[in-house]
């Protein structure tokens, strides 16, 4: 059996304020689950600050030019760097984690998904989006299945006491 522990959570950020949780619960194509999971996230105080949009663009037009002008016709707003990140580098949520206080917090991309998605993973897997994430802080990128999840979202025991 495996058990989610949440004991050495940063606290919640100081100071910079993250825009609220609005567009994600409107957002076509998003499963229960994969909602489920992004309020999870801002309601723990898990979510990592993104990037700017200034710096986020700077860092995928130098490691990812051809897709970074590729996707740029289809960003929801230019000017957040969230979009620039959720689109082009496929971060879905980023978290931050820390084993304790001796070692530095990292910063997680986890892209949450309700099936397997194969054929991305090898360009996600990339030395090129490998540089763009370490450009930007992303010290890892973690793909999370809900598996056989798609009417509903997982209740807090599905999720604490998964075999």
């Amino acid at each position: 059996m495996v058990q989610l522990r949440f004991e050495n959570l940063l606290p919640p950020l100081k100071g910079k304020q993250r825009k609220p949780w609005i567009e994600l619960t409107n957002q076509a194509g998003l499963s229960p689950a994969e909602q489920w999971f992004y309020r999870w996230v801002h309601n723990t105080g898990l979510a990592a600050l993104y990037p700017d949009a200034d710096e986020a663009i700077a860092a995928l037009l130098i490691h990812l030019p051809e897709r970074t002008k590729r996707y740029s016709r289809n960003i929801s707003d230019p000017s957040s760097g969230e979009s620039w990140l959720r689109l082009v580098l496929v971060t879905g949520e980023l978290i931050r984690l820390q084993a304790d206080l001796c070692h530095p917090p990292i910063t997680v991309a986890v892209h949450p998904s309700t099936s397997e998605w194969t054929e991305g993973f090898e360009e996600i897997s990339s030395h090129k989006f490998s540089a763009a994430r370490h450009a930007l802080g992303i010290d890892k990128h973690w793909m999370l299945v809900f598996e056989g999840i798609t009417e509903v979202a997982p209740s807090s025991q599905q999720l604490l006491n998964a075999e």
